[in-house]
C-alpha cells in the first residue's frame, strides 16, 4: 500500500519510481489521504516547522487508521509521525529523513524575508 495525497494513480507512481530511482515496483494499491497538505510549508505561514511536525503526525495517524501496515516506511522527510504510527498500528517503522529537522543554517535563515512563509 502506498499512502498518497498527490492525486497520482498507481501506474503514475510506479512509473515515477522507475524513472527517478531505477526501481521496479510491483503492482501497488494506493490509499488516498486527505491530510497530506498539512505537511506543506505554505499551509503554516507562522510556526512553519512546528506546523509541519504536527501535520506529519496527523498524516501518519490518518494513514495507519485507514489501512494499518505491517511495516511503515515514511519517505516524507519528516519523521515526526513514525512514533505515532508505531503506537497506533503496532507496526515496524522506518523513515527516510534527508535533512535535520532543525539545523543552525535553517535558524540563521529565519532572519531573511525570503524564508518567511507569511509573506
Amino acid at each position: 500500500v502506498i499512502y498518497s495525497g498527490d492525486g497520482l494513480s498507481a501506474k503514475e507512481l510506479v512509473a515515477h519510481a522507475r524513472e527517478r530511482f531505477g526501481v521496479a515496483v510491483p503492482d501497488v494499491t494506493i490509499q488516498p489521504v486527505c491530510t497530506r497538505r498539512l505537511t506543506n510549508a505554505k499551509t503554516w505561514p507562522v510556526a512553519t516547522m512546528a506546523g509541519q511536525a504536527l501535520g506529519a503526525m496527523i498524516l501518519a495517524m490518518e494513514s495507519v487508521l485507514r489501512t494499518p501496515p505491517d511495516v511503515l516506511v515514511d519517505t516524507t522527510g519528516l519523521a515526526f509521525g513514525v512514533p505515532l504510527a508505531k503506537l497506533l498500528a503496532g507496526c515496524a517503522a522506518a523513515a527516510y529523513v534527508h535533512y535535520p529537522a532543525v539545523s543552525q543554517d535553517m535558524l540563521d535563515a529565519l532572519d531573511r524575508p525570503a524564508f518567511n512563509n507569511s509573506k
